[in-house]
């Protein structure tokens, strides 16, 4: 069994060597190229999926295998490139598929953070804001985030309207959580206090 399975190894490889030479020669082979995909991942060949696919056509299945050997690679940088492309693709769809466009624009702000890219962060949140607010709602620091951000480029309306949802929010969820414990309470109404201010100063300043 032992043997049986090496030398299927070896031929596995083999094929993954031949996909390649072929992807690399012509990119515009849609069943090499699924193939190829198919037996990188289970090889596990994931820095050779990514070299490979450099040249192929960006169809959603390269681009999700593109996101997948960033991913197992570690490198957030590709990995931030990759998933734009996704995200530019499923947003011209004639039918967009809101859920997967609001887990990729989740998955590209939580990157543009540990990036320290804060202008695309801010970008991103927004856009999460645009398709899924309610995802955006429960996140206060990607809320402050994209608060300032409308602060700053002048868009005080679209502030204080986020301002004041988030704190309808707020609310709700301390509304459901009477009788729970005493410092997630304390919690959710500092919270709420700290944006009521916010709401507050921006309403005087700007819209008053």
């Amino acid at each position: 069994t032992g043997d049986t399975d090496a030398q299927g190894q070896v031929f596995a490889e083999q094929a993954l060597a031949a996909y390649s030479q072929a992807i690399s020669l012509s990119p515009s082979q849609p069943q090499a190229i699924a193939r190829f995909i198919e037996l990188s991942r289970r090889l596990r060949r994931f820095a050779r999926m990514a070299e490979v696919l450099k040249a192929a056509p960006r169809t959603p299945e390269v681009l999700a295998a593109l996101d997948l050997a960033h991913s197992e690679l570690g490198d957030p940088q590709a990995l931030a490139t990759a998933l734009e492309e996704q995200l530019g693709q499923l947003i011209v769809a004639a039918d967009i598929p809101r859920p997967r466009v609001a887990q990729i624009t989740r998955s590209l702000a939580e990157l543009y953070q540990r990036l320290h890219r804060s202008e695309d962060e801010a970008r991103a949140w927004e856009r999460l804001y645009e398709i899924a607010p309610d995802e955006l709602l429960s996140n206060i620091p990607a809320l402050l985030l994209l608060e300032k951000r409308y602060g700053q480029s002048g868009r005080h309306t679209e502030q204080a309207t986020l301002l004041g949802r988030a704190i309808k929010r707020l609310s709700h969820e301390q509304a459901q959580l009477q009788g729970a414990g005493l410092e997630q309470q304390l919690e959710l109404r500092e919270r709420r206090r700290q944006l009521l201010l916010r709401l507050g100063d921006v309403q005087r300043d700007y819209l008053g």
